[in-house]
């Protein structure tokens, strides 16, 4: 008994922990369903990048993915770092019919609210897994 409960204490401590994803998840689950342009939508509302203009960019990059390596079926987060309370960056691989897709996002939280000012998306780990 002792083991076990020292086990499971000790797989709770190394487990990740995840910062809240909603805004990301709820874009994902929208490019899912099959709207890159409802993705950008979801995760642009309010976002620098969005006043930036680099909406079409990103979101001809979506389609781009989808058109390479199929439908999206799903997601896991690989890994979330907070840089103080306020910032947080998330990254992703995306589970396409054909193909992984490593996702980089970086959401700001004010006033209860995430918004999106950083976000990449690559074939290749190497180009979003950057220390």
């Amino acid at each position: 008994m002792h083991r076990f409960l020292l086990a499971t204490c000790l797989m709770l401590s190394i487990a990740p922990t995840f910062a809240n994803t909603t805004l990301i998840e709820r874009g994902l689950d929208a490019y899912r369903t099959g709207s890159a342009d409802r993705a950008m939508q979801i995760w642009l509302a309010g976002s620098i990048l969005q006043r930036a203009g680099r909406t079409d960019s990103i979101t001809q990059q979506l389609v781009s993915f989808r058109q390479l390596c199929g439908r999206l079926e799903g997601w896991s987060p690989l890994k979330s770092a907070s840089y103080g309370p306020q910032v947080t960056e998330t990254f992703y691989v995306l589970h396409f019919e054909q193909c992984p897709v490593f996702a980089r996002f970086m959401t700001y939280r004010r006033n209860g609210v995430d918004t999106l000012v950083r976000f990449n998306v690559n074939s290749s780990p190497e180009a979003i897994l950057e220390p």
